[in-house]
């Protein structure tokens, strides 16, 4: 769990980084503030999941497995409002499913 915390903030990142390279619109600005709202909230999660019980941890793998799935919905419009293929949103969408994935066996409960 504790390259969680670096790998959820260099995501952040990377889709706030991404966001900028988005033209001019309204339905452009709701995408990207959604989109940065629910990666930034999966760094916050991860960030304070590691002060968690495993009870707390499992609620909270849950949360963040929503905001990523969140985050891929926000991709998808953009993929399907774009006029040519980006590879950076690939990668992006790539990252947001593992980490779905990812945050989704943590909060199956053990056993």
């Amino acid at each position: 769990m504790n390259d969680l915390q670096p790998r959820t903030k260099k995501f952040a990142l990377a889709i706030i980084l991404f966001s900028r390279k988005l033209p001019p619109g309204e339905e452009f600005s709701v995408i990207k503030q959604g989109m940065i709202r629910a990666a930034a909230d999966i760094a916050r999660i991860c960030r304070i999941m590691t002060d968690s019980d495993s009870g707390t941890v499992s609620e909270r793998s849950n949360a963040a497995r929503e905001k990523a799935e969140e985050v891929c919905f926000w991709l998808e419009l953009l993929r399907e409002l774009a006029t040519r293929e980006h590879m950076e949103l690939s990668h992006l969408n790539r990252e947001a499913e593992e980490l779905a994935t990812l945050f989704s066996s943590m909060s199956e409960p053990v056993g």
